[in-house]
């Protein structure tokens, strides 16, 4: 054994007992067996020091590492799907302008990194039409892309923290769906990374 792994487990034991009561590395005991009779028992408990933080400390690393998890939620992309605008443009065909936006931290790739792979999803939008109606320009379901969050990294410093959503348009993209027909319809965005959100629209009669 090198003299560093050996130091290394002297360490360990020395702290498990002056900080761990001895829970890992604790003494053996003689113990009469039925068929081997005497002998000792005892050796490595990995449970509480090595598994899991000492009983003393479990309520302070909990803690720790729940707000950590809760800080990195707080950076995840967050989409929103808005109807801007829906338009007669005669004879029951109407314009539907659609807005999607990435209010996140995040972008919807989450790190830069995952772009390239082909398990990284992009958003897609789907419309669903009123009973009866239907699409003139194009296909029900189509593609958004990627969308860029309002963060810029620790690093970057061109722009104040009072303007941290001027992404300009990386961080939106709007979408236009001609319909002719009458009644409510939804619109459905969603991704496996980013989730989905769904939005109504009304198609009012000429």
């Amino acid at each position: 054994m090198s003299e560093t792994r050996l130091f290394r487990r002297v360490s360990i034991v020395a702290w498990d007992r002056e900080h761990n009561q001895s829970r890992v590395f604790g003494p053996w005991e003689a113990f009469d067996h039925p068929q081997l009779g005497r002998v000792e028992v005892g050796g490595l408990d990995p449970r509480f020091g090595i598994w899991n933080p000492p009983p003393e400390r479990l309520d302070e690393t909990v803690r720790a590492q729940t707000t950590a998890f809760l800080r990195v939620a707080a950076m995840l992309p967050d989409v929103h799907a808005r109807v801007e605008s829906v338009r007669a443009l005669g004879g029951d065909v109407h314009a539907v302008e659609v807005v999607v936006e990435n209010l996140g931290y995040l972008g919807t790739v989450g790190a830069s990194t995952a772009a390239r792979h082909a398990w990284c999803e992009r958003l897609r939008l789907e419309i669903a039409l009123p009973e009866g109606a239907t699409l003139e320009d194009g296909p029900a379901l189509r593609d958004v892309g990627h969308l860029e969050g309002w963060g810029s990294g620790v690093t970057d410093t061109s722009s104040q923290f009072a303007f941290a959503r001027s992404r300009s348009n990386a961080s939106a993209k709007k979408l236009r769906f001609v319909v002719k027909g009458t009644g409510e319809g939804t619109i459905t965005v969603r991704s496996r990374r980013a989730g989905s959100v769904r939005v109504a629209y009304v198609l009012s009669g000429a």
